[in-house]
């Protein structure tokens, strides 16, 4: 843990000096995804993961963006965010991975899409017909 926290800090601060914004969404995806949460309180964490989606976006990582933005909807639900502010976040969310075929990021956040819901109806009536979310993303890119 103290290790991953010394590479955290060292990867941030060459981030800082180089000035390297094109390396930003990345770089906050690993930092902050793997153990910060650890050292951090949630809704800082979830602050610099919705950042690295803004960053990923203006630069063009649209890849690192997306993830950023499921692991902001990750870090929002262990945090207690209600239900269904996150839902809404999935929402926009969902599209723009479909749109830029984001195939993983959506997979991953369409199990937490139905994690909620089911939460929310507390009824599991709301899985896909065959119980695979999976199926649902591929479905839904082919279609765009």
């Amino acid at each position: 843990l103290r290790a991953s926290k010394l590479f955290s800090h060292f990867a941030l601060s060459l981030l800082a000096r180089l000035d390297c914004k094109d390396m930003l969404s990345r770089v906050y995806a690993c930092v902050y995804a793997i153990n910060s949460y650890t050292l951090e309180p949630l809704n800082k964490v979830s602050e610099k993961l919705l950042h690295g989606y803004e960053v990923g976006m203006q630069t063009g990582d649209i890849q690192f963006a997306t993830y950023n933005a499921r692991l902001y909807c990750e870090s929002s639900f262990w945090s207690g965010v209600r239900l269904g502010v996150i839902e809404g976040y999935i929402q926009v969310w969902v599209q723009q991975m479909i749109e830029y075929k984001q195939e993983w990021n959506l997979n991953m956040i369409n199990a937490l899409k139905y994690t909620v819901l089911i939460l929310m109806k507390c009824s599991n009536n709301l899985l896909p017909p065959n119980g695979d979310f999976l199926e649902e993303g591929r479905k839904s890119l082919n279609e765009h």
